[in-house]
């Protein structure tokens, strides 16, 4: 009788390769959902770190006083693209950044101021929409100059400036995707709406209906009005006389902000103003009232974005705002003028200026 010799028979061996097969493609999907899983949340880290660069965060200073660094803060407006966020080189006139002259003068064509202290200009006859024109004083007081202008907020892996969401998507169109480097931006119509970026997922594609696979879901994040500016209108300041004397007849005296922001060519100032008061004796306190319309008689946008803005008081001849007649009131040779930190979404900054 034959003895059987030890093995695997036919039908065992294809069990085992069954086995390993399936054993296999088990591993092989599973590496592959996690894949998608960090590519997906990797999406969700650079998009909150977008919304964070551009609303920035409140830090300590000296005194427990706070600041708030970010790109509305540094160049009072909302990005127009993704690569003004981390394309600094780029964008910034490297000329007039050096430049140890007056700090606010314009760029280079197409190009924006880069972040250095900056002297407010205050312009006695604004444009109609509040920016100075031409023709402004120059407050170059240590105590009155912003830090203001673009640097870098967002960095890539080895220090590149072209930043992508997690599946490294990018647009079609070559100028969309210099922009904007893939992610989808959408720009409010006005200062109350919604500035929103978006992943388009794995398939680099708009979701019109929800996406058969996971994978290739949007993630949209937004940045509302509130989270970025605040309302001017109805903010009013105190101010009182202890200059040992009354106002002089025919001095009307008023408050201004100055509101910096940055665009092509370089940056600008606009102004808001309260109205005008006369006639205020010695150790008498006068409220004044920025208006809806930005001035008296005006009709500006009255939102202002979070950040460091210049107070000061002004002189006017004849009680009409923006009308070339003012100047920056003087108190003993000096200007009468306060940097103000806002923040969005938060109580309005209490203040009280005197004339001395």
């Amino acid at each position: 009788m034959a003895s059987r010799q030890p093995g695997f028979t036919l039908v065992e061996m294809l069990v085992v390769v069954a086995i390993l097969s399936a054993t296999a493609w088990m591993a092989l999907a599973l590496t592959g959902d996690n894949e998608d899983l960090q590519r997906s949340q990797d999406s969700e880290r650079r998009l909150a770190a977008i919304v964070n660069a551009v609303r920035g965060f409140e830090h300590a200073a000296w005194g427990g006083e706070q600041r708030l660094s970010g790109f509305v803060a540094d160049n009072g407006r909302l990005p127009l693209a993704l690569r003004e966020l981390s394309n600094y080189v780029q964008l910034v006139d490297m000329s007039e950044l050096a430049d140890a002259g007056e700090p606010s003068t314009p760029t280079a064509a197409g190009l924006l101021h880069g972040l250095r202290l900056r002297t407010p200009r205050f312009d006695p006859q604004p444009d109609s929409d509040g920016w100075n024109n031409g023709g402004e004083t120059n407050l170059n007081a240590a105590e009155e100059k912003l830090p203001k202008g673009l640097r870098r907020y967002l960095e890539s892996r080895l220090g590149s400036a072209i930043y992508r969401d997690g599946w490294g998507n990018q647009s079609a169109n070559a100028g969309d995707d210099n922009l904007d480097y893939g992610w989808l931006l959408g720009l409010p119509a006005n200062s109350s709406g919604a500035w929103r970026v978006r992943s388009l997922g794995a398939n680099n594609a708009l979701d019109n209906l929800p996406p058969a696979q996971p994978r290739d879901a949007d993630i949209e994040r937004s940045v509302l009005a509130d989270d970025w500016s605040l309302d001017l209108a109805g903010y009013s300041i105190q101010v009182v006389n202890r200059s040992g004397t009354a106002l002089p007849a025919g001095v009307w005296l008023r408050a201004s902000l100055l509101v910096y922001q940055n665009h092509a060519g370089g940056g600008r100032w606009r102004r808001y103003s309260t109205q005008a008061i006369t006639g205020l004796a010695d150790g008498d306190t006068v409220v004044l009232t920025f208006p809806a319309g930005g001035y008296p008689g005006g009709t500006l946008d009255t939102r202002i974005a979070q950040g460091e803005h210049l107070l000061l008081l002004v002189s006017d001849s004849d009680s009409t705002a923006h009308n070339g007649n003012e100047s920056p009131w003087l108190s003993g040779g000096n200007r009468v003028s306060r940097k103000l930190m806002f923040f969005a979404n938060a109580a309005r900054p209490a203040l009280e200026l005197a004339l001395r």
